[in-house]
């Protein structure tokens, strides 16, 4: 199920009665997703996939919400599974599944796929072994495959080995139990009415051992509990009655405990959870929204930012029910019980360094990539000159999108140059899903060579990787900020690394050298001066792989672009078909090198034939240097055909000019059945001389000839009417002569 959610970006209004959603300086809005706003929300949590995307997990009422929150200007949501109706929701993630509980009713533990994002996220079971039915509170210890579920009177011991198929391996506790949070084999549990919070050593999860209790002297409800990261203090929350602080024990001896600070956001207010990332606590504080505390010190304890999601009124039991700090992008969740989800960024929940990076665009379509991972990755926020609806990424096929991928290429299109700042957290690695055949990848916040990817399937095609710079180029190194085309012979993973060594890949230095000793044919845009080169005549050995000389899919129209019928740069054919993707004509073409064919051909011709509507439109004959010009801009397929021997025409003849009329310039055919000394002349209507174009001795065959609309010195004549007339002698004797009209308009 995918719906694109109703986005409501809150602004910070200067607006003396708008106290609704502020926040710190540090602490930046990205969205607000509020889908089901008559029914209710209660917790939230998040799932970082391995192509990098991220997921909010909301809790409603009714239900869970999985929301691609990748791109926070587009939220997405992917799926809503639906669960008995209950004010209490717990949900966590382990590898690709999600498990959700309720309490208050019995459900059971439902295991969800995540393996599927962003297409989908089914609900694959739903786990009542043991008579499992509801839970206030789940916990996974990653490390040990385990997840905690917390009852009415005790804590199940889960093994996750079969993440599908959970496997009961003990209940334990003692008689009252409301959350569970695991850290190197230490459970800690917040006993709800008890009042006190139990440290359990559970090592061996058949015989957990009872360590230490903690009963604050406030006597509140024993809530939720959290560790640092060193696991030498533990952050609690009380809940009710109001007023009651979160606190902070020093549990580094565990015999001697000792309380040595707390943190209350405002006098009657009510934390709920705490969290723990790094140097920050981050608290979801009901009225007073989330609140972020520096940590670094944990008895001096400070707020370092908040954003208040609470609208002002309501029960005591409003606002901000759960957050999720842990998005190495600094993104953290909030999930408020009447406005649903909120994203923020918070510069302390970033994980890395800071990369700033000037990208240049060129006018036109570029291939763009991510140079680093942006809060927002939205492409009109990261590329504000680029044209509308433009963005599209390769999957098969072009899709439209809105936001960019870390380690995926897009194409993306620009009326004019530009540079453009973007800024973002660095990015030294990133793991890559290939589909087979054909992908737009784009590579870290530094260059990184072809063959320093990682490729432990061996999967990528040697010698496939093609930049864009007006045409597709054969590179050997991924620049940052910039996509490129990579073939893969099967679906699999690569990894870019910004400190990996190099590896078995080929660069492709050797193939470039080998194939460039073969006869080129160029072809180039006149307007704009791209070019792209194709070898024929080309002699690969028997152990090739003609894969190598694939060329990428044809990117957008108004993309220049030419290629063999087949796909490949090279042609090892007689004859074969060119096409041509382009918006700017006249195209030229040329041949080189063709001295190269072995054997070498005496009196050498290429036949290049224009197909229009799969007919032949007009034959152009080139004899060594020369070069002709496609001015039909309904020309996209050319037949082109040699022959290692001479063509020797049974008549003098004088071809009609093409293109006629023409601007600028027009080519003009002649056939000679023999030797003949020949002269090519231009005059005007009144019969003056305009320019000689050919006055030497030529051999049988099939010439032709340029005028570029010139007189002798090179000064550009007038519209107007032509004559062009063709003279051929042999011994002083006059063998054929002809003339012929041509028009020139500008």
């Amino acid at each position: 199920m995918h719906r694109m959610l109703t986005i409501a970006l809150i602004l910070i209004l200067a607006v003396s009665n708008s106290a609704y959603s502020q926040g710190s300086s540090n602490v930046t809005l990205l969205a607000n997703v509020n889908e089901y706003p008559s029914t209710g929300y209660n917790e939230c949590w998040g799932y970082t996939a391995p192509d990098g995307r991220e997921y909010a997990l909301l809790g409603v009422i009714n239900g869970s919400s999985i929301i691609d929150i990748t791109d926070t200007d587009n939220p997405n949501e992917v799926n809503f599974i639906p669960s008995p109706s209950s004010t209490w929701k717990d949900m966590k993630t382990y590898q690709e599944y999600a498990y959700v509980v309720v309490d208050g009713v019995s459900m059971g533990l439902q295991i969800i796929d995540l393996s599927d994002l962003p297409n989908s996220a089914p609900l694959i079971s739903t786990y009542t072994g043991n008579g499992f039915g509801a839970s206030h509170n789940i916990y996974i210890d990653e490390a040990n495959a385990l997840l905690y579920a917390q009852a009415s009177s005790s804590v199940r011991i889960l093994s996750l080995a079969d993440p599908e198929n959970p496997v009961q391996l003990n209940v334990f506790a003692s008689t009252s139990t409301h959350d569970i949070y695991v850290r190197n084999n230490l459970a800690y549990i917040s006993d709800g009415w008890d009042l006190s919070f139990s440290i359990f050593n559970v090592s061996e999860p058949a015989s957990p051992q009872f360590l230490q209790s903690i009963i604050p002297a406030s006597f509140g409800y024993a809530h939720n509990a959290w560790t640092s990261e060193d696991g030498n203090y533990l952050f609690t929350t009380e809940e009710v009655p109001a007023s009651l602080s979160v606190k902070i024990w020093d549990i580094s001896e565990i015999d001697n405990i000792s309380l040595v600070g707390d943190y209350l956001a405002s006098a009657g207010g009510r934390p709920h959870n705490v969290f723990v990332k790094g140097d920050y606590a981050y608290i979801s504080h009901y009225w007073d929204g989330l609140r972020i505390l520096d940590i670094s010190e944990p008895e001096i304890a400070a707020e370092a930012g908040y954003y208040d999601t609470y609208p002002g009124s309501g029960g005591n039991y409003e606002g901000a029910w759960g957050t999720y700090p842990f998005f190495s992008s600094g993104k953290v969740l909030i999930s408020d019980r009447a406005t649903g989800l909120y994203v923020v960024y918070f510069q302390g929940a970033f994980e890395g360094e800071l990369n700033n990076y000037d990208k240049s665009v060129n006018a036109g379509w570029n291939i763009v990539g991510l140079p680093n991972a942006p809060v927002n990755t939205n492409y009109q926020e990261l590329f504000p000159g680029a044209d509308e609806n433009t963005l599209f990424s390769f999957d098969g096929t072009y899709q439209m999108e809105e936001s960019l991928t870390t380690g995926k290429g897009y194409w993306l299109n620009f009326s004019e140059s530009a540079t453009v700042p973007m800024t973002g957290h660095e990015l030294t690695s990133t793991t890559i899903p290939l589909q087979q055949g054909w992908n737009l990848i784009s590579g870290v916040s530094g260059n990184v060579s072809f063959n320093s990817i990682i490729d432990p399937d061996g999967i990528v095609i040697p010698n496939s990787l093609f930049g864009f710079e007006g045409t597709y180029q054969n590179v050997d190194e991924l620049v940052q900020g910039t996509g490129y085309w990579i073939n893969a012979d099967d679906a699999g993973e690569i990894t870019i690394d910004m400190n990996a060594s190099q590896s078995s890949l080929s660069s492709g230095n050797s193939r470039e050298s080998y194939i460039r000793t073969f006869p080129a044919l160029h072809i180039q845009e006149s307007a704009t001066d791209l070019d792209q080169t194709l070898y024929f005549g080309v002699q690969l050995p028997p152990d090739a792989d003609l894969r190598e000389y694939e060329m990428p899919p044809l990117g957008p129209e108004g993309v220049f672009d030419a290629r063999f019928r087949s796909g490949h740069r090279i042609s090892e054919a007689e004859e074969f078909l060119l096409d041509i993707q382009s918006v700017h004509y006249p195209i030229e073409i040329s041949i080189s090198n063709l001295g190269a064919l072995k054997p070498p051909p005496t009196g050498f011709q290429t036949v290049l034939q224009e197909i229009v509507d799969g007919r032949a439109a007009h034959t152009h004959f080139l004899s060594g240097d020369q070069s002709i010009r496609i001015t039909n801009p309904q020309v996209k397929t050319l037949l082109f055909s040699r022959s290692h021997g001479s063509q020797i025409p049974a008549d003098f003849n004088l071809q009609q000019n093409y293109p006629n009329p023409f601007n600028p310039s027009t080519t003009i055919a002649f056939e000679l059945p023999q030797e003949s000394t020949v002269s090519l002349t231009v005059f005007n209507s009144a019969g003056q001389k305009v320019k000689s174009l050919v006055n030497t001795i030529l051999p049988a065959g099939i010439h032709q000839s340029l005028w570029d609309g010139t007189d002798e010195s090179g000064i550009p004549v007038s519209s107007g009417m032509y004559l062009y007339r063709v003279s051929a002698t042999l011994d002083g004797s006059t063998m054929y002569s002809n003339v012929k009209r041509m028009t020139l308009i500008k």
